[in-house]
């Protein structure tokens, strides 16, 4: 499975940390996405918002900053399963 983006929160940490990570992995950067397709197209909104466009990243894996609350989350399907496990301390560790 290829790896289509790596999505960051769109805050000035997040915002670095993209950065760097963009240059370390020789990719692209889009920040303050406020949508992303499957095919890694992003939505932007741009000039406080009188604007939208799309742009994608055409070099390496796609970095991208996402608004806060620019989607809305979806509870994951799960099935829990419980796992036994057992676990001894050696004397010294105690």
């Amino acid at each position: 499975m290829d790896l289509a983006a790596i999505l960051i929160t769109s805050t000035p940490e997040g915002k670095e940390i993209a950065g760097r990570l963009a240059v370390k992995l020789e990719s692209g950067l889009i920040t303050d996405a406020t949508d992303i397709a499957p095919d890694g197209t992003t939505t932007q909104s741009v000039f406080a918002g009188n604007w939208t466009v799309t742009a994608a990243v055409t070099r390496g894996v796609a970095v991208v900053t996402v608004k806060p609350n620019a989607v809305t989350p979806e509870a994951a399907p799960n099935e829990p399963v419980a796992e036994q496990a057992t676990v001894t301390i050696s004397d010294a560790a105690k």
